[in-house]
């Protein structure tokens, strides 16, 4: 699985599921992100597509990114909800 590291990181998790690569790659490049923390890895069994479920929480996006075998959480710090909501479904299929 690969690792996460970048200016954003958050000093906790630093493996990402092959799904939440390019996830992790365009929040690293959006300036209204603070902090990428990714979470939790549960595997699962395949279901095909990749897909995004974006949950707003008070100081980020709760990101729970379906991959082919497994499930991730990544949370996206900001002040700009909407602005990065709009980026990551301009990009993603999400739920």
């Amino acid at each position: 699985m690969p690792v996460y590291r970048g200016a954003k990181k958050a000093k906790r998790h630093s493996t990402l599921i092959r799904e939440s690569v390019e996830v992790v790659a365009l929040a690293q490049r959006l300036e209204e992100v603070k902090r990428i923390l990714p979470g939790i890895i549960k595997p699962r069994c395949s279901r095909g597509e990749m897909s995004i479920k974006i949950i707003d929480e008070p100081a980020c996006l709760k990101l729970v990114v379906h991959g082919s075998s497994a499930v991730q959480e990544l949370r996206l710090y900001t002040n700009a909800h909407a602005v990065v909501r709009r980026e990551l479904e301009k990009v993603f299929r999400t739920q």
